[in-house]
């Protein structure tokens, strides 16, 4: 079966649901680009990213849920968000320490990347691309974003599974 067979929400879904995760950033950097996508944005600057990444990110911890799956450690993101600073400054520690992995892996399925790809990583931001838009643009596929939730619940949970050593 070659990657022609497949549909671009099927690789989205691969990406989602099987890929590598250490930390809930995939789940984040995958909410933002669907945010962006029903912005009609074509280009958003690494900036624009972290403003969004902290936004969604902020939220989310307010659960409490454990967002990485080393016990006893915290990730970058809660880091930053658990430090008093501004959310100037915070956003400016993201844009610097928080996408080292997340940007350059999302699009890594089982150490292989797919052929499909939804954005371009530039120097001064994300480059989108009109396959992200297929999928999401006009409020389309409500599927894949509840999908993305859930995965995003499923970590958390194992997550909390792995701290509790149950």
């Amino acid at each position: 079966m070659n990657s022609n067979s497949f549909a671009k929400d099927d690789f989205w879904r691969a990406i989602i649901l099987y890929g590598l995760n250490q930390a809930t950033y995939k789940i984040v950097l995958g909410q933002s680009l669907i945010r962006f996508t029903e912005q009609q944005k074509s280009f958003i600057s690494m900036n624009e990213v972290a403003e969004d990444f902290f936004d969604i990110y902020l939220e989310r911890l307010r659960d409490g849920e454990p967002q990485l799956v080393i016990p006893n450690r915290q990730a970058t993101m809660k880091r930053i968000v658990n430090d008093k600073i501004t959310r100037t400054k915070a956003i400016e520690r993201i844009e610097r320490e928080a996408f080292n992995d997340v940007i350059e892996r999302f699009h890594t399925v089982d150490r292989l990347e797919t052929p499909m790809r939804f954005y371009e990583k530039t120097d001064k931001g994300l480059i989108i691309f009109n396959s992200i838009y297929d999928i999401f643009s006009n409020h389309k596929n409500f599927e894949q974003i509840n999908e993305l939730n859930a995965r995003w619940d499923l970590l958390e949970s194992a997550f909390e599974i792995k701290r509790n050593n149950s």
